[in-house]
């Protein structure tokens, strides 16, 4: 416990903001994520574990384009060397994101 109440305030109004974000980020992956099909008759093994390994980096690719650092990834890990437009970019995602 902390020896300023609002501090002790803004921890818990924290983890209690973090848990709901978690009950509605899991509640909308269960709506929206594919469901991943049985086997199909003939189909074979390796085939379809390429289906389901398909399936899951689309869907791996979709819930990393959802990250407040997404953008800034994908431009440090695709333009090499930095152009003065792309920091200026990463500057002004990094001060939405400490804004919001």
């Amino acid at each position: 416990m902390h020896h300023y109440s609002n501090v002790y305030f803004c921890k818990k109004n924290f983890f209690e903001i973090s848990s709901k974000l978690m009950e509605d980020i899991s509640e909308v992956l269960k709506k929206n994520l594919p469901k991943i099909r049985d086997q199909k008759e003939g189909e074979t093994t390796p085939e379809y574990l390429n289906h389901i390994n398909a399936q899951v980096n689309k869907v791996h690719e979709d819930l990393i384009k959802l990250s407040p650092f997404y953008k800034i990834s994908k431009i440090l890990k695709t333009s090499k060397p930095l152009s003065l437009n792309d920091i200026k970019e990463i500057f002004n995602e990094v001060k939405k994101h400490r804004s919001a």
